[in-house]
């Protein structure tokens, strides 16, 4: 049974995506012409991002298998286990990456990139859907 708290990760996860899809119906001129909806983008990738590697490392733990030291590599981890694909896997390495320029380098996000993903947020939600099947 999965811990309150990765459960309230779950949760927020999922307010999260919501959020994203709707700065994404926004449009790229609205998003470009205000840094509210922006740092609200980042923060939201933080959450949405963090949370399947949360899960992945709770599925990891929990099935015993050898501990990843980095973000990184919880996606290979579970590819090796059979639970994401190799192109699941690397999606999500990547999105660990993105993550750590969100959580430790502030000035060099790039927003272009970040629109750009935001156009493809269903990606980290299939990922998660797998997590959690």
């Amino acid at each position: 049974m999965p811990s309150p708290g990765l459960i309230g990760r779950i949760k927020r996860f999922r307010e999260a995506i919501l959020r994203l899809s709707r700065i994404r119906e926004m449009g790229r001129k609205y998003f470009f012409s205000n840094p509210l909806v922006i740092d609200t983008t980042e923060r939201n990738f933080h959450v949405a991002i963090e949370a399947p590697l949360d899960v992945g490392s709770f599925i990891i733990a929990k099935k015993g298998w050898s501990t990843p030291s980095t973000y990184h590599e919880v996606g290979r981890r579970l590819a090796e286990q059979g639970v994401l694909t190799v192109e699941e896997s690397s999606r999500l390495s990547s999105m660990a990456g993105l993550r750590n320029i969100l959580v430790h380098i502030y000035t060099g996000v790039d927003h272009e990139m970040l629109y750009s993903l935001l156009q493809r947020i269903e990606e980290i939600g299939i990922i998660m859907r797998r997590l959690l099947d």
